[in-house]
């Protein structure tokens, strides 16, 4: 019911005004609801008037994504990336669909390389063992920050990638590799090496825990 309600205010303030700073809203639940041609339509209009809004341009990446148009996702989000270096999202699809276009190996690198590093770090804390009585604290202190992580990146099923979670691996975010052998555990193809792999990325979780 409050979708409807604000969907159609939305609409209401869009139809009175295509520069309205409320294309970002109405194409954000068009795309939620998988209209995806008017997400699309209310993005392009919307962009004409405001053609710098990052907001605008990465949920037209996304449409374009859906519709297998990598050529104008990736240009899309070059934009974006290129205005602002630490977009994790922009980032994150950027990877996903240079992986598609099958771009040379070095630019791919050179975008997961970015990412690692503005990626929230997982060894965040360092527990003391020279004073004894502070060990449960610090352990419990961690662990809180390895869940703000988790709740901070979100992977989705075209993100979880092999190539995505050997970079992670190798760059000790250990938490957002298991997101994506979670994630990847879904696909048959890669049923085995996610279980196999799951095993070693819990060790190396619970040895940073002690």
């Amino acid at each position: 019911m409050n979708l409807n309600l604000t969907k159609k205010n939305l609409e209401h303030l869009f139809a009175n005004n295509f520069s309205s700073p409320a294309f970002i809203m109405l194409a954000n639940i068009y795309y939620d609801i998988k209209q995806y041609d008017r997400a699309q339509r209310v993005c392009q209009i919307g962009l004409k008037s405001n053609p710098n809004n990052q907001v605008g341009q990465y949920i037209l990446s996304k449409i374009m994504v859906k519709n297998k148009k990598y050529l104008e996702s990736e240009k899309l989000l070059k934009d974006i990336v290129m205005k602002d270096q630490n977009n994790i999202k922009a980032l994150l699809l950027l990877l996903q669909v240079s992986e598609r276009l099958k771009r040379k190996q070095s630019s791919i690198e050179k975008y997961s390389k970015h990412l690692c590093q503005i990626l929230p770090n997982n060894q965040k804390m360092r527990t003391d063992k020279a004073q004894k009585q502070l060990h449960e604290k610090s352990k419990k202190n961690k662990q809180k920050e390895i869940n703000i992580e988790e709740r901070q990146v979100i992977i989705n099923e075209h993100m979880a990638t092999k190539t995505m979670y050997l970079i992670m691996k190798k760059q000790k975010k250990y938490m957002v590799a298991k997101q994506i052998l979670e994630t990847m555990i879904n696909k048959k193809n890669k049923i085995e090496f996610s279980k196999q792999e799951l095993k070693t990325i819990n060790s190396l979780i619970d040895k940073e825990k002690n």
